[in-house]
């Protein structure tokens, strides 16, 4: 929490909390397992209904309820200060993220979106380190090597990829893009703006705007998508397994809500995207052994070395942190703290 607020101008808070927390770790390996079961249940469950939008509808419904039923008697009390700042700018950016990767899906293999997907360290490296270079942020030599080798690693994957898709491809880039820039901004109202909603008020919003967004956007331009997720469901054959899928995804979806809201308030935007990037091999081993995703040595090669670069750049990040950390106790000035401020 500490080093995002340093990196944001927030030098005179202080938490006597390393980062590296038991309740980090758990927030992490929640929103690590949700994110890898919804990759494989959402590719499977647009592949099954043709309907990428309607699923995404029906995860966020699913979202709103949950996070309904807990917030209990504060559902209206705990929406505070900034729910109207929040309300108009995350939820756009959360929807346009959930729809593209959706809509993604249809095109390209799993493999290739966790692969590609990837690169989200190396943008949001690049953009902590300009826009916040003023309080001492600055990159090391590990550090571009690493984002170097995740970079290398998703060229070597896409040029391997049997299933290479432009089109797909385009909409990947376009989803990475705007999940940095969702990220980023969570980050920002989080840690500096201090929003005063409850997680459960964050899941609420993001999903009923997301919701009514993407909802507006199927009825005005391809409303025969809840007809096709209506029809899949109910087919006599399949329509239990498929119903099973979707029901799955939309599970896995509140407990990402829910996880993502809480590690976004724990992490850095680059740490956040190295631990879904890092985690994101078993995503790619499902695609090798059950979806027939490219099994050459050159696209493996570069699956893992996409996913070693990421981690390789997590790993000096948390070192940085405990050391940092360790030394709380001292009597540092600002100046001394911000100088400890290498990625």
């Amino acid at each position: 929490m500490a080093e995002a607020e340093y990196l944001l101008g927030m030098v005179e808070h202080r938490p006597r909390r390393c980062p590296c927390d038991v309740e980090t770790l758990a927030a992490g390996v929640l929103w690590s397992s949700c994110s890898i079961g919804m990759t494989i249940l959402n590719h499977a469950g647009v592949t099954r209904t043709k309907a990428p939008l309607a699923v995404v509808v029906l995860q966020m419904l699913f979202s709103v309820i949950g996070a309904t039923v807990a917030s209990g008697s504060s559902l209206i009390s705990q929406f505070k200060r900034g729910t109207t700042l929040w309300a108009c700018t995350v939820p756009i950016l959360f929807s346009m993220m959930l729809a593209t990767s959706m809509v993604a899906f249809e095109k390209v293999s799993v493999g290739a979106f966790v692969v590609v997907r990837n690169l989200g360290p190396v943008v949001t490296f690049a953009v902590e380190v300009s826009v916040h270079r003023s309080n001492g942020v600055s990159c090391s030599a590990k550090s571009l090597l690493s984002c170097a080798a995740i970079a290398l690693g998703v060229y070597i994957y896409a040029s391997n990829d049997i299933h290479y898709n432009s089109a797909g491809l385009a909409l990947i880039v376009v989803n990475l893009v705007i999940a940095v820039a969702e990220r980023m901004l969570q980050r920002h109202l989080l840690a500096v703006n201090k929003v005063d909603v409850t997680k459960n008020g964050l899941v609420i919003l993001n999903n009923a705007v997301g919701a009514a967004l993407i909802s507006g956007f199927v009825v005005s331009y391809d409303f025969y998508q809840f007809e096709r997720l209506y029809n899949a469901c109910s087919d006599i054959d399949d329509g239990f397994n498929t119903t099973t899928v979707v029901f799955l995804s939309c599970v896995a979806g509140i407990g990402l809500a829910y996880s993502g809201v809480w590690l976004q308030a724990r992490v850095l935007a680059t740490s956040f995207m190295v631990v879904g990037s890092s985690t994101k091999m078993a995503v790619v081993l499902w695609g090798i052994i059950m979806e027939n995703d490219s099994k050459s040595p050159e696209a493996i090669a570069g699956a893992v070395l996409s996913v070693v670069g990421a981690l390789v750049y997590g790993v000096k990040c948390s070192v940085c942190n405990v050391r940092r950390y360790a030394r709380q106790e001292d009597a540092h000035t600002p100046e001394q703290e911000l100088q400890e401020q290498k990625i």
